[in-house]
Parts: structure tokens; sequence; C-alpha cells
């Protein structure tokens, strides 16, 4: 019996083997995230799993690219070291529009007095275009 190629849907069709790139990713970040360090704006050091050395990640516009062997070999496909960074940013991107809320929140309180208000205004002005949305 001939085995039909898969039909490309509008999501990516979950292997084995990208389920378990998840999951290293996912660990990776678990143990290693507070390691990872952005050196420029789009370049990540993450740590390897077993925590020595480094490899180098572009995150960022169009480009996803690991120095890594795994992504050498699959240069199409996400590493667990591009799922880390993605993981990372996402998490502080959902941390900084919590802190926006908290501040907007803040910001309706009645007890302020104008000066106070205004300082506060500013600030969710600051975290707004830093998250790049607009007032």
């Amino acid at each position: 019996m001939a085995v039909q190629p898969s039909i490309r849907t509008t999501t990516p069709e979950v292997t084995p083997e990208r389920s378990s790139r998840a999951e290293r990713a996912l660990e990776l970040y678990r143990n290693h995230g507070r390691d990872i360090e952005r050196v420029a704006r789009d370049l990540y050091l993450v740590p390897s799993c077993s925590g020595r050395g480094f490899y180098a990640v572009t995150y960022g516009g169009d480009v996803e690219a690991c120095d890594c062997p795994d992504h050498a070999h699959h240069p199409d496909g996400a590493c667990k070291h591009i799922l880390a960074v993605g993981i990372l940013r996402a998490k502080r991107r959902g941390a900084s529009v919590r802190a926006l809320t908290a501040l907007e929140d803040e910001l309706a309180h009645e007890l302020m007095d104008d000066v106070e208000r205004q300082e506060l205004r500013d600030r969710v002005l600051r975290l707004r275009r830093r998250l790049g949305q607009r007032s």
C-alpha cells in the first residue's frame, strides 16, 4: 500500500520530532531561561542544555537562525534554541502588557492629584511606545 504525501494545511502538522523539539525548548527555557542574553537588537546568546557554551540565535524581523548543529541540519525548522528565545520574548511581552494594564488601572484611581496623574500618564505612554502600541 503506497503512502500518500501529507497535504499542507494552515497549521503545521505536529510530528514527534516537532513535539520533542518544543518540549526540549520548554525544558531549556525552564532550566536556563535566566541565562539567555540579548546581545544586539535581534541577536541572543542561548546556553546549551549541557550548560557548557552558548549558541548565537538571530530572532527578529524575517530571520530566525541558530548556529547549533540541529539548525544546520534542518535550516527550515526552528531548533530548541530558537523556540526558547520565542518563549522568552512572549513571556516578557506578556509581563509588559500586564504592567501596562496595572498602570492604566492605577491611573483610573480617584485619589491622585494632578501631578501624580500626569506622571502616571507619562509612564503609561512610555510603556505603550516601547510595546509599539498607540495611545
